[in-house]
């Protein structure tokens, strides 16, 4: 049975694609869905966006725990029923030897493709400065067929991305577009929109 996409699973979608595992084993009987993040820069984003996010979409309330030796922080639940959902929807449990598949309907709808572009770069994303006074935004992975796909959906937005296979990367370039992506995409993670106010305080033009 094919689940109803709404824009809040389809930023969680984008979210476990970046930084998510859905780990399902029948064996150890253990139905896990985990989102790794830095404590440095995310508590807050973990605690007052994703657990309300799951909770509203699945009714569940992921823990959090800190890693005490290292910046490591991780959200996380347990449930069979969530676990299967979101591997039947196309996630994955090790997205280094099997690419996840994203549900077709996000490709054919921008209130879909928003909301998931949000979850990814939240994730996987990142503003910085090129060429001395020039910014840029930039979608990590590793898994070729997940580029292609953020290039087009940026590219069904309006937007004119950028994509380098051998860099691993798609971008965002022009400036304007660096500034409408924040407008119109609006990142949840608060890590990014402090990059961005400083970044642009030091940058003139933009």
């Amino acid at each position: 049975m094919q689940t109803y996409i709404t824009p809040q699973l389809a930023e969680l979608l984008g979210i476990l694609v970046a930084d998510g595992n859905v780990y399902y084993s029948e064996k150890h009987r253990v139905y896990r869905v985990k989102i790794a993040g830095d404590k440095r820069y995310e508590m807050d984003y973990f605690t007052n966006h994703l657990i309300p996010l799951f909770s509203s979409e699945f009714g569940v309330t992921p823990r959090i725990y800190a890693y005490k030796n290292n910046n490591g922080l991780e959200c996380y639940f347990y449930s069979k029923k969530i676990t299967k959902q979101l591997l039947d929807m196309g996630m994955v449990g090790n997205k280094t030897i099997e690419s996840p598949r994203i549900p077709q309907s996000i490709s054919k709808d921008d209130t879909l493709m928003k909301p998931f572009l949000r979850g990814y770069f939240d994730g996987d994303g990142s503003v910085y400065r090129k060429y001395g006074n020039y910014l840029q935004i930039g979608f990590r992975s590793i898994d070729e067929k997940l580029l292609n796909l953020i290039f087009k959906l940026l590219r069904q937005l309006g937007y004119h991305p950028s994509i380098t296979l051998k860099h691993k990367n798609v971008f965002i370039h022009r400036q304007r577009e660096v500034i409408r992506f924040f407008e119109e995409v609006k990142p949840a993670n608060q890590k990014h929109w402090l990059r961005l106010k400083a970044l642009r305080e030091t940058t003139r033009s933009v």
